[in-house]
């Protein structure tokens, strides 16, 4: 008994031959979507996410104007690294050239805001 379905594995793997596959479908029911209730969770997970990050900016906002009060050279250099960081971004938007003003003017000055909250 052992002989053969080892025959059969053998033969399977010199042949090549392709075993049958299952596809599987996923998603939800219907009547889930219809009701709203997928989207509704989707909604709310995302207004926590947003929660979870404005309180994260408020914190490091706080926490940076406690360590920049509380010591002068941490604030000269949270203010140095500002600087540096515009400079960066600056050679930046001269190397992408100008293409699409616009938004890569909007992009950086998201960037810049984002920046100027950590330091």
């Amino acid at each position: 008994m052992g002989n053969r379905v080892t025959d059969i594995l053998w033969q399977l793997l010199i042949c090549e031959k392709i075993m049958p596959t299952k596809v599987y479908q996923y998603g939800s029911p219907s009547n889930l979507i219809a009701s709203g209730k997928a989207e509704n969770q989707i909604r709310l997970q995302v207004r926590f996410w947003n929660q979870l990050v404005e309180t994260d900016r408020e914190f490091a906002d706080r926490y940076r104007e406690i360590t920049n009060k509380a010591d002068e050279k941490i604030a000269s250099f949270n203010e140095q690294v500002q600087m540096k960081q515009q400079a960066i971004d600056a050679l930046r938007e001269e190397i992408k050239g100008s293409g699409d003003g616009q938004d890569r003017a909007r992009s950086m000055s998201r960037r810049r805001e984002r920046r100027s909250r950590r330091f």
